[in-house]
């Protein structure tokens, strides 16, 4: 199935607009219940996604890996769980802050996380990305986003992490 970006891209709008509604209308589609208007366009399109059959063989396999993992998670002692999160927490920004161009090393990064982690109080170079990744943690804490308002609370979250 093609990509419905170089479709609009190469095609006119109303073949566009028909290959979108024939989408959106398959039995298997997932609507997100939000919406979009491109730029320079006049309409609005729901976002939408169709689950193929390589997307579902890959999340069985993840589920797989992930119980797997939790089994081996949950027979650490808390005080190795609690350094397991930080490193994962920690190589996950410092990577990420590699891929963006952003200056920061694994050790400063694992000392602001161990600070929110354990509350003391100073302003720290990326806290507001470390507490995301935290409140990720807090599955009972999450909610999927419904609006476009709370797509932009996320981002507004994470992009103030410098």
């Amino acid at each position: 199935m093609r990509h419905l970006h170089k479709i609009f891209h190469e095609n006119s709008t109303p073949v566009f607009n028909r290959v979108y509604e024939e989408r959106i209308s398959f039995h298997s589609t997932i609507k997100l219940g939000l919406h979009i208007k491109p730029m320079g366009q006049g309409n609005t399109y729901e976002l939408y996604y169709v689950p193929t059959n390589r997307m579902l063989k890959m999340i069985s396999e993840l589920f797989i890996i992930s119980k797997e993992l939790d089994s081996r998670y949950r027979e650490l002692p808390n005080i190795a769980r609690k350094q397991f999160i930080i490193e994962c927490i920690a190589e996950e920004l410092y990577n990420t802050n590699e891929l963006e161009g952003i200056r920061s090393t694994r050790e400063e990064i694992v000392r602001s996380t161990k600070d929110i982690l354990f509350n003391r109080k100073s302003k720290k170079r990326f806290e507001s990305m470390i507490s995301s990744y935290f409140r990720l943690l807090d599955l009972d804490d999450i909610a999927y986003p419904r609006t476009s308002k709370d797509v932009r609370k996320i981002y507004d979250n994470i992009g103030a992490r410098n």
